[in-house]
């Protein structure tokens, strides 16, 4: 319940139920309503103090409720000219609707072989859903006796291999000697730290692809940041081939494509991760270099 000295709310439809509760007692209840006054003007609250019967609070919320038309039906009639336009309205929406003539329209072949497509489309989705969602509890048996079967004689629970592309491992050392990489250090004393031998040449792509599939640059086909198009001579990337969509559109200057690029691996051998997700090992490879396009593996890629 509000002071009526205030500004009113821009809409309150209500009742102050427990101040009736409280002067229930006495043979009293005071019901307070409001009318939203944005299109209607403004207007202070009705106080309308009621007597109530035997009833007792449901009596006095019943004769608010009378009081409360009475009162709105008075304001309304003085200044409620907008709903009389929009019964108006209605009506003659009515009367056209009513009056309006037959029409005919062609639809072409076109039109039923799309809805057949979408309900095709729709139809098969729900059964792939309804499939994958009967056949979830024994996916996932299957895959939890896969990974325990394939943890049962891990050494390990958990394998980090941290790479750090172009870091000397001599001044690496020195370092954590003298204190400057105190993290570091600390992985070395509760984990291992090795040197691991360079590739031929000892550059990065080179390095990176021996390092995730364990060959040396004769088998992974990786020698260097670019490579050369034989029938162009063309410099390219060494690692992947982006090519544009076979079918495309030529629109004056522009070049409109038909479907997607195609995006091709050049690092041939398999990547230590993907024989782990065969095994049914886990694995989640973070900003790993000469990895795109990304293969798929049992585990998480992000580059």
């Amino acid at each position: 319940m509000w002071n009526y000295r205030q500004r009113p709310p821009d809409c309150l439809i209500g009742a102050d139920v427990s101040s009736a509760g409280r002067y229930s007692g006495r043979g009293e209840a005071r019901i307070t309503f409001g009318l939203q006054h944005g299109q209607l003007g403004r207007m202070a609250p009705a106080f309308a103090p009621i007597k109530s019967d035997t009833r007792g609070i449901g009596g006095s919320i019943g004769q608010a409720g009378a009081g409360f038309s009475s009162v709105a039906g008075s304001r309304l009639s003085r200044r409620g000219k907008v709903p009389q336009v929009i019964a108006h309205a209605s009506a003659c929406s009515l009367l056209l609707s009513l009056m309006a003539s037959q029409a005919s329209a062609y639809i072409g072949p076109g039109a039923g072989f799309a809805f057949l497509s979408s309900f095709f489309l729709l139809f098969t989705s729900l059964l792939i859903s309804i499939f994958l969602l009967l056949t979830w509890p024994s996916r996932a048996f299957l895959r939890r006796f896969r990974r325990k079967k394939a943890y049962a004689r891990a050494m390990v629970d958990r394998v980090v291999v941290i790479g750090l592309d172009g870091l000397d491992p001599e001044l690496c050392l020195r370092f954590m000697a003298e204190g400057q990489l105190p993290h570091l250090a600390k992985l070395r004393a509760e984990g291992s730290f090795a040197k691991l031998q360079t590739t031929f040449p000892p550059i990065s792509p080179v390095a990176w692809s021996s390092f995730s599939t364990g060959v040396n640059p004769g088998r992974h086909n990786i020698y260097d940041f670019l490579s050369r198009d034989p029938r162009t001579y063309q410099p390219m990337l060494s690692s992947a081939e982006v090519s544009r969509p076979s079918r495309h559109v030529s629109v004056g200057t522009y070049s409109i494509p038909l479907g997607k690029p195609r995006c091709r691996l050049l690092r041939k051998s398999q990547t230590f991760w993907k024989v782990l997700g065969e095994h049914g090992i886990f694995s989640t490879v973070l900003r790993v270099p000469i990895t795109f396009p990304p293969e798929k593996f049992h585990g998480i890629m992000r580059g």
